[in-house]
């Protein structure tokens, strides 16, 4: 699929990292913060397919304000526009809490995989441009692939992809029950 085609829109390179390595995509449509995700989705993509990965920030992006919300769980809010075929998942804690969240959760310690065990110090790195393309963060993504978050995060995907344009809100709720 080409990047038109897939309209995954992501909000950090981390983000782009973490929906690469579990969808196998060759890429997303990478912005550099919410508001741009947004902005993307509505001017790009304005009547076509679009999912957008952002972090669920202190400050709502307006753009939600157009959105139900089908669920939340495992650290994942996931929500339908009223009009469009858009998307929007949101991670919290953000990306890299999210990671760290499911390496508890596997009991997996980033310092096998060279990466720092704290917020901050992994945060340092994820803000770096290298990181969408991180062997050390693909192949932990990749281990991580059974924590809640992560498969949950894959499941939505694997069925949204597809099913663009005909997907049943029913199985999205199912899928986030």
């Amino acid at each position: 699929m080409n990047l038109d085609e897939l309209a995954i829109i992501s909000e950090c390179y981390a983000d782009t990292c973490l929906i690469e390595t579990i969808i196998s995509a060759q890429h997303c449509n990478h912005q550099k913060s919410c508001n741009k995700v947004s902005s993307t989705m509505q001017i790009k993509f304005k009547d076509r397919f679009a999912v957008g990965i952002i972090d669920k920030d202190k400050r709502r992006i307006s753009y939600l304000n157009e959105f139900d919300l089908i669920g939340s769980k495992a650290s994942l809010f996931f929500y339908k526009h009223t009009m469009h075929p858009h998307y929007i998942i949101q991670l919290s804690p953000a990306v890299e809490g999210f990671i760290l969240q499911s390496a508890g959760e596997k009991n997996i310690k980033l310092s096998d995989y060279g990466l720092p065990e704290t917020l901050g110090e992994l945060t340092r790195i994820t803000k770096q441009k290298s990181s969408k393309k991180d062997p050390n963060l693909k192949k932990l993504i990749t281990d991580l692939k059974d924590a809640t978050g992560i498969k949950l995060l894959t499941n939505l995907l694997e069925y949204l992809v597809p099913h663009r344009y005909n997907c049943d809100i029913s199985i999205l709720r199912s899928i986030m029950s």
